[in-house]
């Protein structure tokens, strides 16, 4: 026991070194406490327009950053030390009831369930580990976090080399790597959260020393009923709109719009309602799901129609349109869809992509993918490398979205908006909302809507 006992608390040290070497926790609380007062004070004074707007998402930024911080195992708490002592010595005696209570009793104190869950994983780790080596696999173990924190990787495998041949195991390693990424990943999640803070405070910072307004870029929507949890799962039939998707228990759930009433409702289809937005694509005239049925949009129902491509390595999900003809693209396979015949004649492009990585700027067809932006010429089946101006290159044509008079890259803090003229990408702030994503945007007639979980918003297009 006095061997687990050393092993917590020597565990517990090389945690501390870690997060002192990717920034540290205090630093995140102080940082939290000053935009905390500044943002209220310059709220009180009513410096913008878009100021419930401003302050709605302050506050979700808010709560996602104490969220985050309460993953953090903040090892230099003197409490955590002390519940670290604590159960060390109850272990080395043997009492497991007392190592439950310390845990519980941290836990009413106000402490962090990520401490304990730690604290039981290295406790768990210890116990069912077969060999016991204690002193010289610290020392290797302590290198080895060295050199992972450092990115120092031909020191990593240098030490990893040496540990293994002197009977470490390989499920030390992987736990300790793992505490590691975990409070690294926690660590950039509030990065990026504070770079948006940050954005937001630019913002309000610039209307208070100019004495001006600025609209919102997107207003606030409240939906009646279901809300549309991810813009992604909405489509048309033409007519009306719909959400499909599936539950957490695999079960298929669809709502239509009440356009008038901004209500979504239970949607009952007849045919089947085996289906997702995923695979549903239109000709222009009729819509589809997959190659198995088309929609009488009348009835609401499903018809099974088939379509005869034999052989054909077809992927519905990978459709897209040159505004002529239907592509379906995937890899190096790519086929013509003619819904009239209900077939697929092969073709061959001189490179392989995917149809999801499509995009247009309203003009010209592009693929995007892995940085790599070509042309796309479907008289020809050919595809030229694209050369951007500028700081920013795309890496992905499904973060491009139009809102139909510009193009837009979103993803994350990655904001841009393309500027033909100079075949570049510029920087763009929206207001309220940081974090677009391309793939939770869609379109009802002229409006553009964002809706991701509780972001529910509609584009102002004079400002977008």
């Amino acid at each position: 026991m006095m061997k687990i006992k050393r092993i917590v608390i020597s565990v517990v040290c090389l945690l501390l070194a870690v997060m002192l070497a990717v920034g540290g926790y205090c630093g995140v609380i102080a940082v939290k406490s000053h935009y905390d007062t500044q943002m209220q004070e310059q709220y009180d004074a009513g410096y913008t327009t878009c100021n419930d707007e401003v302050k709605h998402k302050m506050n979700v930024l808010t709560a996602e950053i104490a969220d985050l911080q309460k993953r953090l195992v903040n090892v230099s708490d003197p409490a955590v030390a002390a519940l670290m002592e604590n159960v060390g010595t109850a272990l080395e005696n043997g009492d497991d009831a007392t190592v439950e209570t310390l845990l519980t009793d941290y836990l009413a104190n106000g402490g962090s369930q990520s401490v304990v869950e730690m604290v039981r994983a290295i406790i768990s780790f210890e116990q069912t580990l077969q060999e016991e080596r204690e002193e010289a696999r610290g020392a290797v173990i302590g290198l080895y976090i060295s050199a992972v924190i450092q990115s120092n990787e031909a020191r990593r495998e240098e030490v990893y080399a040496e540990y293994i041949a002197n009977g470490g195991a390989q499920a030390e390693v992987d736990f300790v790597e793992n505490i590691i990424k975990s409070n690294l990943e926690t660590q950039n999640q509030i990065a990026d959260l504070e770079k948006q803070v940050a954005d937001l405070q630019k913002q309000i910072e610039e209307l208070q020393n100019g004495g001006t307004t600025v609209a919102c870029d997107l207003s606030a929507v409240t939906w009646n009923g279901f809300v549309p949890t991810l813009g992604q799962n909405i489509w048309t039939d033409g007519v009306d709109y719909y959400y499909s998707d599936k539950d957490s228990n695999g079960a298929y759930k669809h709502y239509v719009l009440d356009v008038a009433t901004q209500t979504w409702s239970p949607m009952v289809w007849n045919g089947t309602t085996s289906f997702t937005n995923s695979g549903i694509w239109t000709d222009g005239t009729n819509y589809y799901y997959r190659g198995t049925y088309v929609l009488d949009v009348a009835t609401h129902t499903w018809v099974a129609k088939s379509f005869d491509y034999g052989n054909a390595q077809v992927h519905w999900e990978e459709l897209w349109t040159d505004g002529e003809k239907i592509y379906s693209s995937y890899a190096y396979y790519h086929y013509v869809i003619d819904p009239v015949t209900r077939t697929c004649s092969s073709i061959s492009f001189n490179a392989g992509f995917n149809g999801s990585n499509v995009w247009t700027d309203g003009t010209r067809y592009y693929v995007t993918t892995n940085g790599n932006t070509r042309l796309i010429d479907t008289t020809t089946y050919t595809l030229t490398a694209v050369t951007w101006n500028g700081d920013f290159v795309p890496t992905s044509g499904k973060n491009i979205w139009t809102d139909g008079t510009n193009t837009y890259y979103s993803d994350g803090l990655e904001q841009y908006v393309l500027d033909i003229a100079t075949q570049s990408w510029v920087k763009k702030s929206w207001n309220p909302v940081l974090n677009i994503s391309a793939a939770n945007v869609w379109r009802m007639g002229d409006n553009v809507y964002f809706s991701n979980l509780a972001e529910q918003y509609v584009f102002n297009k004079a400002v977008a």
